[in-house]
């Protein structure tokens, strides 16, 4: 600490590069460690990167990586509540403030805060006080060596002193961890616990709605887990194959879906959704009209298209909703997808289904319906389907299992004795997609992550991907982290099928966590599934990827 007061006190009021002599320099508080990671170039910049590794208890120590994220995860709460009490504005643009990303409701690893193996690693944004672009060397003294001391040493403090509520918080984890192996062991794809609250506040807040109806699983479809914690737990658990969800406008069938598909993380205590999981593996499709699409195999789902062009190895800088849903699917389904969750209202419904007035008029139509596809879908690849289908009936036939969602509540309708039920379509092979090697991932000048959207750049060219398309990036810091492993893979000339790209991916974080992708780590990065990243690659200006269609003997 003498060493650090020394070069401020001798650098005050010089010019902002002057801090430049700090980075890198470490000192201790009590138990903490505190390092300058990374010092900003100027006042207006982003602010500078603030490290800290102190111990944490015996009783707390991660056993497994459930653990530690559980763990990690609530690490970042109590950092983010304590950076709020001690920041401050003492000068030009953001001197004197401490912060850390806000974490959402789901149990997520941050680079805020990490718990690995004995330690408790913290990181945090602090702006280095300035007056105009000179030095404050006072002020940036309380910063260093005070006040940031207190916050590191705070959080470590509240470890040691409230270890029952860490352990609750880490149980409740690892409760849901076992819910969805509960899932994978039994054939199951998805389950929403008995009282849970799924209607969010607003599209604009992840609290749950104030006075909202619970859920209440049908007889017919309730089951019953036992969990390491919490015990008995009691609720509707959909199995794989085809699952229909209808029921009329603003009754829950979208906010159904929604759940599902945020159930692929845990959640906090509290949240409405915790005890609501769903596999890994499980992807929205939907329509993106102009998506950039990289020569994928759609033909199991368009055979041709006019004038004789080939769908075995379909590209296109402006997909239409059809083929853009189409490659979707494929893409799902060569990442590794187990349940594909289709909405009706955001779908290409052409590629849904058909009924036989229009196939009879148009005889010669490209297309292959969903309906057609769908069991063999499910039964020859192993991919599980819910469709959220409000205006036709086409897939009730097909189904294994029909909800009915009414005033949010799930029904399981008779519609045996309806004699206006369609008969079942006749059912066509899903021919399994050519394998597709992705060759190229391109590397950008700049990327910017900002609310909703990942904006690249690359000499003068400016692509932006909607990242509200993919409702498996929750956080802000995934799409940063996401953008990460692709700086990977560009750097490091990695190709392959997507699916083993994932995999590599993974073994990046699972030996070396954010520090596999990234020099510097900042403290706004949130752990993705490597399925995401390639999710984004897919939409990506500049990839390149080839089809590996058989040979023709």
């Amino acid at each position: 600490m003498e060493y650090i007061r020394k070069i401020l006190k001798r650098i005050d009021g010089r010019g902002y590069k002057a801090y430049k002599e700090l980075e890198g320099e470490k000192y201790h508080s009590g138990n903490v460690e505190i390092r300058i990671a990374k010092i900003q170039g100027d006042p207006f910049a982003t602010p500078s990167i603030i490290e800290a590794k102190t111990g944490i208890s015996d009783i707390l120590r991660p056993v497994d990586e459930g653990w530690s994220r559980a763990l990690s995860d609530l690490a970042s709460r109590i950092l983010h509540r304590v950076t709020r009490r001690y920041t401050r504005k003492c000068g030009t643009a953001s001197s004197c403030e401490i912060s850390t990303p806000r974490p959402g409701p789901w149990i997520l690893v941050r680079s805020q805060a990490e718990v690995v193996d004995k330690n408790l690693l913290l990181r945090v944004y602090a702006g280095l006080p300035a007056d105009g672009r000179r030095v404050k060397g006072r002020e940036a003294e309380r910063l260093l060596l005070e006040a940031l001391p207190r916050v590191f040493g705070e959080v470590s403090e509240w470890f040691e002193s409230h270890t029952d509520e860490a352990l609750r918080h880490v149980h409740i984890s690892l409760d849901q961890d076992a819910l969805r192996s509960w899932l994978y062991d039994n054939g199951y794809v998805a389950f929403i616990r008995d009282g849970a609250i799924l209607p969010r506040e607003s599209s604009l807040s992840q609290r749950p709605l104030e006075n909202a109806i619970r859920f209440e699983s049908p007889s017919e479809l309730r089951v019953s887990v036992d969990l390491p914690y919490a015990g008995t737990v009691h609720g509707l658990a959909l199995g794989g194959g085809v699952n229909v969800v209808t029921g009329g406008g603003f009754h829950g069938k979208t906010t159904l879906i929604e759940a599902i598909q945020d159930g692929i993380y845990n959640h906090v205590e509290g949240d409405g959704r915790e005890y609501v999981v769903a596999l890994r593996e499980t992807f929205l499709v939907r329509a993106e009209d102009g998506r950039i699409v990289t020569s994928v195999d759609i033909s199991p789902m368009i055979e041709r298209l006019p004038w004789g062009r080939d769908t075995r190895g379909f590209s296109t800088l402006d997909a239409s909703g059809s083929t853009s849903m189409a490659a979707s699917i494929v893409e799902a389904i060569q990442l590794g997808a187990k349940l594909l969750l289709i909405d009706e209202d955001t779908s290409a419904t052409n590629l849904l289904y058909k009924d036989a007035f229009m196939s009879k008029l148009i005889p010669d139509d490209p297309l292959i319906p969903l309906t057609l596809t769908a069991r063999s879908l499910a039964r020859r690849l192993g991919v599980s389907l819910i469709i959220v289908a409000g205006a036709s009936s086409a897939f009730i036939p097909l189904s294994d299992q029909i909800v009915l969602m009414r005033k949010y509540k799930p029904y399981i309708p008779d519609v045996n004795g309806n004699n206006g039920l369609p008969a079942s379509p006749p059912e066509k092979p899903f021919r399994k997609p050519a394998d597709r090697v992705i060759t190229r991932v391109p590397e950008y000048d700049k990327v910017k992550v900002i609310v909703g959207k990942a904006v690249f750049k690359s000499r003068g060219r400016i692509q932006e991907i909607d990242l509200r398309l993919n409702p498996r990036f929750v956080e802000a810091g995934q799409a940063r982290m996401a953008v990460g492993m692709l700086k990977y893979l560009a750097r490091k000339r990695r190709k392959g099928l997507a699916y083993d790209l994932v995999g590599e991916l993974e073994n990046i974080w699972m030996k070396d966590r954010f520090r596999g992708f990234f020099r510097v780590i900042s403290p706004d990065l949130t752990f993705v599934y490597p399925e995401d990243a390639l999710w984004m690659a897919n939409r990506l200006l500049g990839l390149e990827a080839e089809v590996l269609l058989p040979s023709i003997l």
